[in-house]
This record gives C-alpha cells, structure tokens and sequence, in this order.
C-alpha cells in the first residue's frame, strides 16, 4: 500500500515538474491567460518581483467552485493594491493538484512553488493559496515587500503572512519568550473600530477571533499583562495600519519587530520563505510525500492525511530554526468551499 501511495505521489510531481514546468500569468487582459515559460525573462528577484499562487483554476475533474478562484484572487489584489503598485509583481501559478486524501494535493502545490523558487535563486519566496487575502498594502509592491522582510530574523525557517489557533513559546518562568516579541505594535494610523472594570473588550457584530487568544478570561487577561503602560488603546483588528519610523527612516525601537516567534498555527494561506530554508523545506515536502504524516517524535503516522503546517514546525526546530508570524497578520482566508 505504502509503496502505491509514494508512486502516485512521486509520479504526479514529475510529470508536473516535466511536463508543465510553470506558468506566468499576464494580469491585464479581460481574463488570465498563461504564457510560456520564458516570457517575460526569468531573472531571480530579491525578494520582491514575483508571488506564487496554488491554485486548481484549469485543473480537470475539480469542484466548479475553482473555476474563477484564480481570477478573483488577482483581482481583489488588484483591488486592495492599485494598478500601479499590481504592475510591478509578477504573479505565477502553481497548478493545484486534485488528490482525494486532504492535504496532500496542496502539498504537492507547495513543492512546484518552491521548486520554482530555488531554480530561479529568489531570496525569498513569497506563496498564497488562491483564496488568501490582503488585510493591508504592505505585501503590494516589491519595495515594500523588501523594505518588511528586512527585519526577518536571520533564524527563521519562514514566516506565516496569515493563519490561526496560533500557540507561541514562553520562557521557564511561564512568561511569554524574550525571543518573541511583544504582542502589541505602536501604530499611527489605521482604520477599524477597536475591539480592545480593568479592561473593556469592545467588538462590532461582524467581528470574528482569529485564534483562540482571547476566548477565555485568563487567556485575556494573560495576553494583556504585557500591554504598555502608556497605551491609550490596542485595535485586536483593523486594516491599513500605519507604524512609526525613527529619523534613520527604520522601524522605531518603540515598535516592536514585525514578526513574532510562533511553535505552533494552521493555515497556510500565506508565507514567505527565505533562501536559506528552500532546500530544508523542499526535502521535508518530498519526505511528507514518501512517508506521510508525521508525529511529534519525528515517527511517519500514516498516508491519510497531511497537515503541513505540524510537519514544518518540527523541521524547523530538527534544523534549530524558528518559526515566525507577522505581525500583526497581513493575510486573511476568505470564507467558501475549501478543497483540502
């Protein structure tokens, strides 16, 4: 059974890898078309140029709700982003992978993206699912997206642009770990109501929790032992946010590092991976394929089902690497069918 199941997986990457190689999409006609591979001129970018994005729009014998999924990805990017700022990325599509054990099309997707990546020697990867979403412009142009990822610590094995249930790593005291860092971000501006006695907790009808952070009263009471002593308030949610700068132009000192370390989330929506990390994540991929989902002792549990998040986690801490969120999140999953 075992030795089936690594066929298929193995034979489907290959014909994938030699037989579609990879599509770019042009953003500007009516409908998405593809192009051959070659056109425009494959050049490595720094981080910046080019985004990838799984996606099973074109790919046959699919629930219908695909059909357009591609589509409207680009365009509510297009949307949040501009046509100026849209222009200058290069988008390519991963073609989505039809398998009917949950996880593992997804996770062939995943190793056509960064497959890609290492051919092209991208310093880092940038991949989204095709239901992802932009919460604000900070991803939308490649200078941007340059001038964030600056401040991704040299340890990280990658960083989730979105996700939930997040658990993050507290220090032998039970406080939260100084190699994280803080829950809270100074802003200037931004837009959405606060959701945010002692402390009143304030939420509109249309919010939702991202994760379980704040669904009991110790957890909020934990989460908001760290808040600052000069804070007027904290948004839990919003959009567009602003961050101050000091007079060298960087991120203040005042404002916490962008991105937060994580041991553990679900979702993968959204994340970029540096150089460092493409081999070690390509070879954990391929070795989820052959030998299925892993246990927390590093022991293969079955071919059923993958859930690629615990697996990167685990490799992450094998290569004594970290795993980081930005934050706050940049990323949202829209709601519908979901085909993993």
């Amino acid at each position: 059974m075992r030795i089936a199941l690594v066929g298929t997986a193995l034979v489907t990457y290959s014909f994938l890898r030699l037989t579609l190689e990879h599509l770019f999409l042009d953003l500007w006609g009516p409908r998405p078309h593809m192009m051959e591979q070659g056109t425009p001129v494959e050049a490595a970018s720094d981080g910046g140029d080019r985004v990838y994005v799984v996606s099973m729009q074109g790919t046959p014998g699919v629930h219908a709700s695909n059909q357009e999924r591609l589509d409207d990805f680009l365009a509510k990017w297009k949307e949040k982003c501009g046509l100026t700022a849209t222009k200058q990325t290069m988008f390519e599509h991963c073609p989505g992978i039809h398998d009917p054990r949950r996880g593992y099309g997804l996770t062939i997707s995943f190793l056509l993206c960064l497959q890609r990546a290492k051919d092209l020697g991208e310093k880092v990867a940038f991949v989204f699912e095709d239901d992802a979403r932009l919460l604000d412009d900070t991803l939308c142009d490649k200078n941007s997206r340059a001038e964030y990822l600056s401040g991704l610590p040299d340890n990280a094995f990658l960083t989730f642009l979105g996700g939930h249930t997040w658990k993050y790593p507290k220090n032998t005291t039970g406080s939260f770990s100084p190699l994280s860092p803080q829950p809270f971000r100074e802003t200037l501006s931004s837009y959405g109501c606060p959701g945010g006695e002692k402390v009143a907790f304030v939420f509109e009808d249309d919010a939702r929790l991202l994760d379980v952070t704040l669904c009991d009263k110790n957890s909020r009471a934990e989460y908001l032992s760290g808040l600052p002593d000069n804070v007027f308030l904290t948004f839990l949610g919003g959009h567009r946010f602003k961050y101050p700068k000091n007079t060298t132009g960087s991120f203040s000192p005042l404002s916490p590092q962008p991105f937060r370390e994580t041991s553990r989330s679900f979702g993968t929506y959204g994340f970029a991976v540096p150089q460092h990390s493409l081999d070690i994540l390509i070879e954990t991929i391929k070795d989820d394929l052959l030998y299925g989902q892993r246990k927390k002792d590093d022991t293969h549990l079955n071919h059923k089902y993958l859930t690629v998040e615990k697996n990167w986690y685990l490799s992450a801490q094998k290569h004594n690497l970290k795993m980081y969120a930005a934050n706050p999140l940049l990323v949202w999953h829209q709601g519908g069918y979901s085909n993993t």
